[in-house]
């Protein structure tokens, strides 16, 4: 198949093409997804707007959406006020939460992944420990979306990282240790996500940390 593409020098964004190839949901429902992906982070979800925006109907839509959320791309919380629902919020997760559980289930702890130092990578953290909840171990959060931007290129969008802080913090029943654990399990494992701790020999997990950290020791200092 020839492809005729263009030179990417503005009006283009740059998505995880993993729900592309997710066979359990449709060409309407990836489509949809890119497409809201596309927007503005501060953009609300309206299907009214929706229709007014896409050719597609108002039961197309909803199918779409319905489809996202049952395979964990698509989080919906309706707001009730005296039992009447007032709004409804949507979250919309680039990577499916469920498609992450499911690479981890199939991890061993003993194959540990070799971690590849990227000379050219430039790591930046915008936020300060007094911008997360005092719950959170931000210490170990930091450090945390370093190791995701120097593994795997990856920085978590604000509703993104908003749930994944709110999942360590009930995971670790908001113990700073534990969240601790978790995060240094993940970075021995290569796991992308974070999950409770499983039982496996801590001192392993922790000599893969120390190599990873030395090695960006060694880097920062030329």
């Amino acid at each position: 198949m020839q492809r005729i593409r263009v030179k990417k020098d503005r009006d283009f964004i740059v998505l995880d093409y993993k729900f592309l190839k997710d066979a359990r949901i449709s060409l309407k429902a990836k489509g949809l997804m890119a497409y809201l992906l596309a927007l503005p982070e501060d953009w609300k979800i309206y299907v009214t707007q929706l229709t007014d925006t896409l050719p597609e109907g108002k039961a197309a839509i909803y199918a779409a959406m319905k489809e996202l959320k049952s395979a964990g791309y698509l989080k919906v919380e309706q707001q009730r006020t005296k039992g009447k629902i007032t709004s409804v919020d949507y979250t919309l997760f680039e990577i499916s939460p469920l498609t992450e559980n499911q690479e981890a289930a199939k991890q061993e702890p003993e194959n540990k992944r070799l971690y590849n130092i990227d000379n050219n990578i430039n790591i930046k953290v915008n936020k300060q420990a007094e911008d997360y909840p005092s719950q959170l171990n931000t210490d170990s959060w930091l450090m945390w979306c370093k190791f995701r931007a120097t593994e795997y290129r990856l920085k978590y969008k604000q509703l993104g990282e908003a749930a994944a802080i709110a999942k360590i913090i009930k995971i670790s029943n908001q113990d700073h240790q534990v969240q601790k654990e978790i995060i240094e399990q993940s970075m021995a494992n290569g796991w992308r996500g974070l999950f409770p701790i499983k039982n496996t020999n801590k001192p392993k997990i922790k000599q893969t940390l120390d190599n990873w950290q030395e090695a960006r020791k060694q880097i920062n200092n030329g």
